[in-house]
């Protein structure tokens, strides 16, 4: 059987670096806002007032915003990581090749023989950046796809097909 969508792509930071952003990005938005809000309180609290409550109450602000801080790197650092590993493991960015079925897409990398043979009613998002679709699964799985890597269909009909997929459920 002929996949209907065929893609090929070769890990690289870059890509990593931007799923991570892409799939932290609304938890990145909220501790952003509560870390600058909170900074905010505190400065407006420490003008306004002298009292030993604002005191208190700045210790554990900056240490908040400190952590805020570092979990912005987050995804940058946990794409160097993983990169790393798999350059480390595999002794080179790790070849995948993604098919799409009418019923099922499989997920294979060729370093490690690894198969995943995955159904669409495991797919709880569709996502995109500028040069990648993001397929995210149950339990905090997701599958890169390189708008760049088509070697059958394109990303737009992928993108559609998928949503249909989505819906049909």
């Amino acid at each position: 059987m002929e996949p209907l969508f065929e893609n090929k792509y070769s890990w690289t930071r870059k890509m990593l670096r931007e799923m991570n952003y892409r799939v932290y990005r609304p938890w990145l938005i909220v501790i952003g806002t509560i870390a600058a809000l909170m900074l905010a309180l505190l400065v407006f609290a420490s003008v306004k007032t002298s009292t030993p409550f604002v005191q208190y109450l700045s210790l554990p602000v900056v240490i908040f915003f400190v952590i805020a801080v570092l979990y912005m790197f987050l995804p940058l650092y946990s794409a160097v990581m993983t990169y790393s590993r798999m350059a480390k493991l595999y002794e080179s960015a790790p070849d995948v090749t993604v098919r799409f079925f009418e019923d099922r897409f499989i997920d294979f990398t060729r370093q490690s023989d690894a198969k995943l043979d995955l159904q669409y009613a495991q797919i709880t998002k569709v996502m995109e950046t500028n040069s990648l679709l993001l397929v995210k699964l149950k339990g905090r799985f997701v599958i890169m796809i390189d708008k760049n890597g088509f070697t059958r269909g394109s990303a737009d009909g992928l993108r559609v097909f998928l949503r249909e997929k989505m819906r049909s459920r």
